[in-house]
């Protein structure tokens, strides 16, 4: 299958809402099909995650395991993930 048909494919389940990821310097930049949030950078090696919401604001959050950033990145609704999962558990501020 092409690479269209397969990204058709994945949406079409609600699996994954990622638009596009890429991979530069330990930092990984994913772009979602979200409600609320536009992006995401997540610095492997400072285990900050970056996240910049549809209105503009981005907030960085700190000490956000890998495992956690995986499943918020794979989430049916990162909206929902981030409410629940990372919001009021790490430490955030505001970046713009």
């Amino acid at each position: 299958p092409s690479k269209q048909s397969l990204k058709e494919n994945i949406n079409n389940k609600n699996q994954v809402n990622i638009n596009r990821e890429n991979f530069k310097d330990n930092k990984v930049y994913n772009t979602y099909d979200s409600t609320n949030i536009k992006s995401s950078i997540y610095d492997e090696e400072k285990k900050e995650l970056i996240i910049e919401f549809k209105g503009g604001r981005k907030y960085m959050f700190e000490k956000v395991p890998l495992n956690i950033y995986g499943s918020f990145k794979r989430a049916k609704s990162q909206g929902s993930y981030f409410n629940k999962n990372i919001r009021n558990v790490f430490g955030n501020k505001i970046i713009t």
